[in-house]
């Protein structure tokens, strides 16, 4: 549950005497989140995140831990568990492969568990770049925490072009584990020689209900000082070439990376924005989850309340200062964040600037993509973007737009 009206997430537990009472706050003060819970034949089995960890927790019957399966050691992300004939099965990722099936030996032997699939067999023998697990001090001295991935042929010393690949929510987190799909690029970026970054910015989950409120009343506040911080300490460390540096996310990563293009465009090289929205304000009013910005985002405040903080913090306002090449895309379905969205901020890129601007819509779908030729077409036109704008010499920025159409490779 929720540990009160303006969290964010349902991530705390709570206990219920069977004969009735008030509920009692288990998980007060636990930097961390609870995900899933299961009943046991003595107690019940909780999926925890703790940061980028993922473990296994049981619980007695009067609400004590009894046994943890923590695979932090193993480098495994938990995505899901069940209980049978006494062991505990469950399906996690690795840096090097998706989800997979274990079993554990439960309480027998709760640190050890076997792998009983090899799913994706074609990735044996392929080269990946290291994944490293990286906290990073900010300016106000909040220690964020995320994923770098690095090219396979990664040397130190050299500085390389970089991807920060927001999260949406942003009540979410990224795990480690396998972060390449088509709308994590991880492995795809790094294979074309470009870091990734995958930051647990300020306002994601797993690191307390504290932790996740900080976008609250302050959207692209501190939470985007966390982006520019980890661009400032990647340069520091010699790593990357902050002139290519590019950001890309869906819904509230594409709101994210369209503020990077515009109010925040002196720092990006390019920008990918799935599914964002741009305008507060219509935002809420077009989206199926008004209530959930009235009591989780904006201090249960309706626009025409703070209109100067709406207009301050939507990219549209910002779009004359857009100076990144910036690819937009969504479905025409998305009841989430309606179409209008992000082709608001096209028109005024379009029309008030000289910057290469495009914007793809899928037909037919919603707040991501469901068909899997849409989501290659996004995944291969992001890729595109970020090469075309990221790699190579001179003005990048003042690259025409790379063809329209899409090569698929056969």
């Amino acid at each position: 549950s929720a540990s009160y009206r303006n969290d964010p997430h349902a991530g705390s537990l709570f206990t219920v005497p069977t004969a009735g009472g008030e509920p009692e706050f288990r998980s007060k003060g636990f930097l961390g989140m609870v995900q899933h819970i299961k009943p046991t034949s003595s107690g019940v089995l909780l999926q925890e995140s703790t940061g980028v960890a993922t473990r296994l927790t049981h619980l007695n019957g009067a609400g004590k831990p009894e046994w943890i399966y923590n695979p932090k050691a193993a480098r495994l992300g938990i995505t899901g568990y069940s209980i049978f004939d006494g062991k505990v099965a469950f399906t996690a990722s690795h840096a090097n492969h998706p989800a997979e099936l274990f079993v554990s030996a439960g309480e027998d032997a709760p640190n050890k568990a076997v792998r009983l699939t090899n799913s994706n067999a074609n990735l044996e023998g392929r080269a990946f770049g290291e994944q490293r697990i990286v906290r990073i001090r900010t300016r106000d001295g909040v220690f964020v925490e995320g994923m770098l991935i690095l090219p396979p042929d990664y040397q130190e010393g050299t500085r390389y072009p970089m991807v920060i690949v927001a999260h949406g929510g942003p009540e979410a987190h990224f795990s480690d584990g396998w972060l390449t799909t088509y709308s994590n690029w991880g492995h795809l970026l790094g294979a074309r020689g470009i870091i990734s970054w995958y930051p647990n910015y300020r306002s994601s989950t797993g690191y307390g209900v504290a932790f996740a409120v900080h976008d609250h009343g302050d959207p692209m506040g501190k939470e985007f000082d966390d982006h520019l911080d980890a661009i400032a300490h990647f340069d520091k460390q010699g790593m990357i070439d902050p002139k290519r540096v590019g950001l890309g996310g869906g819904s509230y990563g594409g709101y994210t990376a369209a503020w990077a293009a515009t109010k925040e465009s002196k720092h990006f090289a390019a920008a990918v924005s799935f599914v964002p929205f741009v305008d507060i304000r219509t935002k809420w009013l077009t989206t199926d989850i008004p209530m959930e910005f009235y009591y989780v985002h904006y201090q249960e405040k309706w626009p025409w309340q703070q209109p100067e903080l709406m207009a301050d913090r939507s990219p549209l306002t910002h779009a004359r200062s857009c100076d990144t090449p910036l690819l937009l895309l969504g479905g025409d379905s998305d009841p989430r964040v309606h179409p209008s969205q992000p082709h608001m901020l096209y028109r005024a890129v379009k029309y008030s600037t000289d910057t290469p601007v495009r914007y793809v819509q899928y037909r037919g779908e919603g707040h991501g993509n469901r068909s899997n030729v849409n989501r290659m077409d996004y995944a291969l036109r992001t890729l595109r973007w970020f090469e075309h704008y990221l790699l190579g010499d001179g003005d990048r920025r003042a690259k025409s737009l790379p063809p329209l159409d899409v090569p698929y490779p056969k």
